[in-house]
């Protein structure tokens, strides 16, 4: 339920984003660590392909919800193995 109010707050501007520079590849191997748990439940690798040493101006906090949100839904609908 919180994430689905944080996405709410966003959406209506009521949450401020914390932009900043930040390198892509530590900020894929936590979510790959903190999903990592679910993915090996269902028999599943979670691969990261392309550079990892981009940096992004993004809300970090925000930008690992996004991905475990997607990476939850997809292994939650993957067949196991």
């Amino acid at each position: 339920i919180e994430e689905v109010l944080d996405i709410a707050r966003i959406e209506a501007g009521g949450h401020a984003l914390a932009l900043e520079a930040v390198t892509l590849g530590p900020v894929l191997d936590d979510v790959r660590s903190l999903i990592g748990p679910q993915a090996q439940a269902g028999d599943i690798t979670i691969r990261i392909a392309g550079e990892t040493g981009t940096v992004a101006r993004i809300d970090r906090r925000a930008t690992v919800q996004i991905l475990l949100n997607l990476l939850s839904n997809a292994i939650k609908f993957t067949d196991q193995g």
